[in-house]
């Protein structure tokens, strides 16, 4: 089988000339910011009807004012490249040619770390639109990300799987009817039927991004992202999906998923060639940003997009080892960042030695489903890491990860020194297909060896885990010659009821996950 770019999206022949005054089109998705460095910017927008438009970014220092135009093909998301922005600049997104009613603008990102700047991140993870629908904006954790962003206190986020469901737990999934409508079918009305399909899963990135406050937020900071199972199939990449032979309706949606997986997220950070995915075949990717490397692993993926099995059960490809190798090598292409952050749509550290069978059986089902990292493979990749420390000692490496219905701290320690700390970020608006208090019970116990000789090299801790809804928020400063961290989960909001009709008092509540050192002053009496 192999993916077939769709004829039937309607499109501007090289010769038409319809001018901006005459379109009535709006937007249907976007503005949504994508990867943006010290000089370039991605913007991403999908419009309703044919029609030429053009992006333009002023500057807010100079006034200075870049454009670019394109032709747009209807209910088709399409990126907008910029390059040679001032550097540290706020930039304000306008456009000519469509109807856009959201305020959209962004800062060039330099990513210097020092006393002075402290570069904030935004970490997210399940974003189930379902679980919104009915609910006022302002009572989510997307209002509150925006209120936060609208005070420019956010330089980038970061989202770590499921930025849609297709496999929504709260009712019939799109997956579900889909496949209940289409997969008796005979094969060849499959791919009769592909840009109908294709538009079913398109329709839920559409509602689910714009959701007022999820809308606001994408449209005024960076974004980068990876996909977990919740963009494809529940399930999806996980041991016991990559061990069993896929049934053909099971690959054949898979592949649609893929395509429009990267119409909206992959083209954020690069372009795509949709004549020839296979161009496109890795789905890790990275980024030095200034002082920050930046790596997504890819850990459900790539191995499904075949038909056949996964014989080898391997988290990560061999093409995947040798680029983390590259980039933390003397030369590559971290080699000059002073902080990395290591992201991944499931825990990479997740190691135990649970206290009795229910949970050894829990914990199995659980790596299983996600497709944690093996014992050998967090060897490999702490013995990647260890030789970056070695040579960055005043660095600091973090790692970010998605994919449960609950979040926590994990400290990786080698030798009696953390090495790194792994944040895992619960959903800010979904759930998840195990429960969390059941997670909660087991998880706190885990202090684990690595080692199977018993020389105490490697030791892992888990600490502040919770069961609730919540986004991360981070950020890196210098103290002395040290880089060091700061991060905390910002998780549901609180509403206390007043006997006054329309005062209720909403608070939100903040968990404390790396505390930055305090700085002992030298007494010079």
């Amino acid at each position: 089988m192999h993916l077939e770019k769709s004829q039937t999206a309607t499109t501007y022949s090289p010769g038409s000339t319809i001018s901006y005054e005459e379109s009535t089109a709006e937007l249907l998705i976007g503005p949504i910011i994508g990867k943006v460095t010290d000089s370039t910017a991605r913007i991403l927008i999908e419009v309703d009807q044919c029609v030429r438009v053009a992006v333009v970014l002023t500057s807010a220092s100079s006034g200075k004012v870049k454009t670019k135009s394109h032709l747009l093909s209807a209910r088709r998301p399409r990126v907008f490249q910029f390059s040679g922005l001032e550097v540290n600049a706020k930039y304000f997104v306008t456009f000519r040619g469509v109807d856009c009613r959201v305020p959209s603008a962004f800062t060039t990102f330099s990513g210097r770390i020092s006393k002075e700047l402290s570069p904030k991140f935004v970490a997210i993870s399940g974003n189930d639109f379902s679980l919104n629908e009915y609910k006022p904006s302002k009572d989510d954790l997307w209002h509150d990300l925006a209120h936060r962003l609208s005070y420019g206190d956010l330089d980038y986020l970061l989202h770590l799987g499921g930025q849609v469901s297709l496999t929504s737990k709260s009712q019939r999934s799109v997956s579900e009817r889909v496949e209940a409508k289409y997969s008796s079918k005979p094969f060849e009305e499959w791919y009769e039927s592909i840009e109908d399909i294709r538009e079913a899963i398109r329709t839920e990135y559409r509602s689910t991004w714009t959701h007022p406050s999820t809308r606001k937020v994408l449209a005024n900071v960076p974004n980068l992202m990876i996909a977990g199972e919740d963009e494809i199939l529940q399930g999806f990449g996980g041991l016991e999906n990559q061990a069993q032979v896929r049934a053909p309706w099971e690959f054949f949606w898979s592949q649609q998923a893929r395509f429009v997986y990267y119409e909206y997220q992959r083209q954020l950070w690069e372009n795509v060639n949709f004549d020839d995915l296979s161009q496109n075949s890795d789905e890790y990717h990275y980024h030095a940003l200034g002082d920050f490397g930046i790596f997504f692993l890819d850990t459900r993926l790539q191995s499904q997009w075949q038909e056949e099995k996964n014989p080898a059960l391997s988290s990560l490809s061999h093409r995947q080892w040798s680029d983390l190798e590259s980039a933390f090598s003397l030369k590559g292409r971290f080699s000059k960042c002073k902080s990395i952050l290591l992201l991944s749509s499931s825990p990479l550290f997740f190691t135990s030695k649970p206290q009795s069978r229910e949970e050894k059986r829990s914990l199995q089902c659980l790596r299983w489903h996600h497709n944690f990292l093996s014992v050998s493979q967090e060897k490999r990749l702490i013995s990647i890491l260890r030789g970056w420390k070695k040579i960055h000692k005043h660095s600091n490496i973090t790692a970010l990860c998605g994919g449960l219905c609950i979040g926590g701290r994990t400290e990786v320690h080698y030798q009696n020194n953390l090495l790194l700390n792994q944040l895992t970020v619960s959903s800010i608006s979904g759930l998840s297909a195990y429960n969390g208090r059941n997670l909660l019970q087991i998880i706190p116990k885990t202090t684990n060896r690595l080692d199977n000789n018993n020389n105490k090299k490697y030791k892992i801790c888990n600490a502040n885990w919770v069961n609730c809804k919540a986004y991360l928020l981070a950020q890196w400063c210098k103290l002395g010659d040290e880089v060091v961290p700061e991060a905390k989960f910002i998780t549901e909001l609180i509403t206390v009821p007043s006997q006054n009709e329309g005062d209720d008092k909403m608070f939100i509540n903040e968990i404390p996950l790396v505390k930055r050192p305090v700085v002992q002053k030298r007494n010079t009496g």
